[in-house]
């Protein structure tokens, strides 16, 4: 597996904070002296910031904490000699906000007013096997006002782990968002994806494939399985590079079980192999999907367990009913 571990700035900071003091309350921020680097423990005074690679399984977040050195002042506040992080008091009195560019890598950027510092997130999750380069500036305003000049940036790669495949390998767990990728031709090998799902492919060389599977149903999942009360699990797929040469490979917690794909074809039971969908909806008896035949009811929509068993009920209490419509 390649990895290189993220090394988080909590310890650095923790330290940092011990010694350091909070500005007293005194005075109101009118501008920018220093740049925001200043405030980065790890590199003070670079303007520039190379964080490497990023792995969103670290939920990695980088600090930088505002000294009152870092700003002008209006009468009343003379900033000292050592540094001194800035109150809640002021930070809400300058009305500081905090802003990147480019920030399709940063989850969010925020100001931690109790901390006294600005807090960079990054995604906790990323979809697919491709890395992202990337560059953005962090810049503060104060009361409205942009000061462009005295930000800073970071670059560095946003990637998921990789986890090298050779031949003879019988399984690989890629469930927390690392990319398996085939160093040989790999034949059959378990991909596992989370949740008791595995999915049982060959690989070529230098294949990648990202692949993760979620037990928990979507909104519109509700809604089919409100349709049709047998299905009582749903599993889908996100995934990218994983074909159709392959199969689904589920652990004992499914039970037996039919499965169907997202739009209620069906694919077999739990004790098969079952080929490549998207979604699996999995039920305790075969659904019984009855449509209308007539070519001129266009929009006519499946009828399901639930409404075939509302119709049946209606149609009992008149004699009269249309055997069709049930009214």
């Amino acid at each position: 597996m390649r990895r290189i571990v993220s090394i988080t700035l909590a310890a650095a900071l923790a330290a940092t904070t011990a010694v350091t003091a909070f500005a007293a309350s005194t005075g109101k921020i009118t501008g920018m002296t220093e740049s925001l680097s200043m405030g980065y423990s790890s590199a003070a005074g670079q303007t520039t910031v190379d964080l490497g690679t990023v792995y969103p399984q670290d939920e990695r977040t980088e600090y930088i904490e505002l000294y009152d050195s870092m700003f002008s002042w209006d009468g009343g506040h003379i900033p000292s000699a050592t540094p001194t992080m800035l109150t809640t008091g002021q930070i809400r009195d300058a009305k500081l906000t905090a802003k990147v560019t480019n920030s399709r890598v940063v989850r969010d950027v925020s100001i931690n007013a109790r901390e006294g510092r600005i807090e960079v997130a990054f995604p906790k999750e990323l979809v697919g096997t491709k890395e992202i380069d990337f560059d953005f500036e962090v810049v503060l305003s104060i009361d409205g006002r942009r000061q462009s000049d005295h930000g800073m940036s970071f670059t560095g790669t946003l990637a998921n782990p990789v986890i090298d495949v050779y031949a003879g390998y019988d399984s690989v767990d890629i469930s927390d968002g690392s990319v398996a990728e085939a160093q040989d031709y790999v034949s059959k090998v378990a991909l596992e994806l989370g949740d008791g799902v595995s999915y049982v492919t060959s690989l070529s060389k230098g294949k990648r494939v990202y692949a993760t599977a979620t037990r928990t149903p979507a909104e519109e999942d509700d809604k089919v399985m409100k349709e049709y009360p047998s299905i009582h699990d749903v599993v889908t797929l996100t995934s990218t590079g994983l074909g159709a040469n392959g199969y689904l490979k589920l652990d004992g917690s499914y039970g037996k079980s039919h499965v169907y794909d997202a739009d209620l074809n069906y694919l077999g039971d739990t004790a098969e192999q079952l080929p490549y969908a998207s979604k699996y909806f999995f039920s305790s008896k075969k659904l019984e999907i009855v449509e209308d035949i007539d070519s001129s009811a266009a929009d006519t929509e499946p009828v399901s367990e639930a409404s075939q068993s509302s119709t049946a009920s209606a149609a009992a209490n008149n004699v009269n009913a249309n055997p069709m419509t049930g009214r």
